[in-house]
């Protein structure tokens, strides 16, 4: 099938027009569809070439590249280009439910090693190490039954004076890290720790809602302490998906042990 364009309309060929019978010249390599071809809507100038056809369909005009086709026939032109046409759409995303915004009971299940990332901010600067803090609220999500929300966030794996995880984990702390820790901290620490988390909502690009850690406080004395469901699994943890769930035991809870 020859990739051209109809002289007279614009449309390409696909295999419905060929198999109703189109022409196409190998003399000046121009093709004409079958509906121009009856109707010969346009004028070509004549050309000495000989006009190959297609299924024995007679020809009404022989093409040739000296001069420009004029076509008069303009809606046949158009509904060809749209008949044609390759549409782009924004896609389907699939919906879910955030995690309601608001101050939520919580408790840290997962601490995520995700690796060396480039910088974002300055590709000329070393690789950082990222890593992503799991929590799950008190609160059930309808799109799994049995199980509850969870909220991420996902933070360069450092605790200097600068650093957004230390910002970040120092209120839920209730204090500052020592010398000694700033060594060396073990962020799995967190797995078990209830607390108080902030969730509020944002709206992507895409147009979708979604649930972001805004700040993790201790939990008051007197509040609901949740423990991580048996549902949870953790995600180094997690088995092939043909094999079948084994859940961790939950940690015991605790107050503050970080």
């Amino acid at each position: 099938m020859p990739s051209a364009t109809c002289a007279l309309c614009g449309k390409p060929p696909n295999s419905r027009m060929w198999s109703r019978g189109d022409a196409f010249c190998h003399g000046c390599k121009h093709f004409v569809c079958f509906d121009c071809h009856i109707k010969g809507p346009g004028v070509i100038p004549s050309g000495p070439h000989t006009l190959d056809l297609h299924k024995g369909v007679p020809a009404r005009r022989e093409l040739h590249t000296a001069k420009p086709v004029l076509v008069d026939n303009v809606s046949e032109q158009q509904k060809g280009l749209e008949e044609m046409a390759i549409t782009a759409t924004a896609g389907s995303n699939k919906s879910y439910t955030p995690a309601p915004a608001g101050l939520h009971s919580g408790v840290c299940v997962d601490v995520v090693d995700l690796g060396f990332e480039k910088n974002k901010f300055d590709a000329t600067k070393p690789d950082v190490h990222k890593v992503r803090i799991i929590w799950e609220i008190d609160e059930d999500n309808p799109d799994k039954p049995g199980e509850r929300f969870t909220v991420a966030g996902k933070w360069t794996l450092s605790i200097n004076q600068k650093a957004s995880l230390r910002k970040f984990l120092v209120p839920w702390r209730g204090r500052d890290f020592t010398a000694e820790e700033e060594k060396g901290f073990d962020v799995e620490k967190l797995i078990g720790v209830p607390c108080l988390i902030q969730v509020l909502h944002n709206v992507g690009e895409d147009g979708q809602t979604y649930a972001n850690v805004s700040s993790v406080l201790p939990l008051q004395k007197g509040g609901k302490a949740i423990k991580p469901s048996a549902t949870y699994v953790r995600v180094k943890d997690r088995p092939p998906k043909d094999a079948p769930l084994v859940n961790p035991s939950a940690p015991a809870d605790a107050a503050v042990p970080f």
